[in-house]
């Protein structure tokens, strides 16, 4: 879920903010390690992003239904090919 965001304000260079981004993280410390640096990459360049946690099958649906923009992960045939 997107946060509402009350009013919107424009950057230092006067352009109006992007979108949040939903970033979806598996709750494995590793995947937490890697979604946070994902995450700083993106603010570092001015994208707001909103994390969603949950284990792989479910985070899978998420990406598949939409509801998660991104997915910080690897999917890897002999690992993750269930959720293909």
């Amino acid at each position: 879920m997107i946060p509402k965001v009350a009013s919107v304000r424009r950057t230092a260079a006067g352009a109006l903010p992007k979108a949040p981004v939903t970033l979806g993280r598996i709750s494995l410390s590793f995947h937490e390690a890697s979604a946070a640096i994902v995450a700083q990459v993106m603010r570092n360049h001015g994208q707001t992003v909103v994390f969603s946690e949950a284990l792989h099958e479910e985070m899978f649906d998420r990406l598949r239904r939409g509801e998660v923009d991104l997915l910080c992960s690897a999917w890897l045939p002999g690992s993750h090919g269930t959720w293909s």
